[in-house]
């Protein structure tokens, strides 16, 4: 039962994990992957990997033990995440010459607010739901997914930090990057899922 209450928990708005503990046993969730519950369990004699931890704790009481807990998880900096550890992968694409019209109802039904454009395997443009916006009210919508698409694309790699990736997000003002390995494209990256994790482990133990 323990388990399922911190499994539910864990899935509160705005926690990137959370500890969860009856007498001397604590079970800790993690759904970010900047917090380490499963290392910071390990320094109360317990252990588990990153999202899943698990302890026996012997003689101790409990104002002891959450004082261990919370030791623990502030003794070592948060994991650094990498573009690869939240990208979505695979990554539904779209080609050069679909019609503006098509692409507008598929942005509806994916619930996407843009796609990259891929041309026999290589990325050669992204377009976003305000380009085909745009293209609708001047008309365009007969016109193919090239005439409005942009090809100067920020991308990015497996091996980015995500607080780089938020820098060129920024600085490049755009809502997701491609990422590239060998200059194939792997997977993306939205703004939305980075900042969900930068933020939720900045509060995570405040």
């Amino acid at each position: 039962m323990q388990a399922i209450i911190t499994h539910e928990m864990a899935d509160f708005d705005g926690l990137a994990g959370c500890v969860a503990a009856s007498k001397l046993y604590p079970e800790a969730r993690s759904r970010s992957p900047r917090v380490d519950v499963g290392a910071a369990l390990e320094l109360v004699g317990g252990g588990g990997h990153p999202s899943a931890g698990a302890a026996i704790v012997h003689h101790a009481d409990v104002a002891a033990l959450r004082r261990g807990l919370l030791e623990a998880l502030r003794s070592g900096p948060p994991r650094v995440v990498r573009v690869a550890d939240v990208m979505s992968s695979p990554v539904r694409t779209v080609a050069p010459d679909m019609m503006l019209a098509h692409l507008r109802d598929s942005l509806r039904t994916w619930r996407h607010t843009g796609v990259p454009v891929v041309d026999d395997g290589r990325l050669v443009g992204i377009v976003s739901r305000r380009d085909v916006e745009r293209a609708e009210r001047d008309g365009r919508l007969h016109l193919p997914v090239s005439s409005c698409m942009s090809h100067n694309v920020k991308t990015t790699t497996l091996d980015t930090t995500l607080d780089d990736a938020l820098e060129l997000m920024t600085a490049a003002d755009v809502g997701r990057l491609p990422v590239l390995r060998d200059g194939r494209l792997v997977g993306i990256l939205s703004r939305s899922d980075l900042l969900r994790v930068l933020y939720a482990q900045a509060g995570a133990l405040g």
